[in-house]
């Protein structure tokens, strides 16, 4: 136990959530923000990241009751 230490970290983007990575085949996927990572889990060289593009949600009108913009 003596001689252990980190082999490798990693920055994630900002999230407010706690996350568990999954892994497998040596791979570790971790989901951060809008981000996946997949990262070779024993040297920690990140293979690939996907970042979801942000979508602008329509502005919303009335309620959901309202039909053809009338109550």
């Amino acid at each position: 136990m003596q001689r252990l230490g980190k082999a490798w970290s990693l920055v994630l983007d900002q999230s407010g959530n706690e996350i568990t990575p999954l892994v497998h085949g040596g791979i570790l996927f971790v989901h951060s923000g809008a981000s996946l990572t997949a990262v070779d889990a024993a040297s920690g060289t990140p293979l690939w990241k996907y970042q979801r593009k942000s979508r602008a949600l329509p502005a919303r009108h009335g309620s959901s009751t309202q039909a053809g913009g009338r109550a």
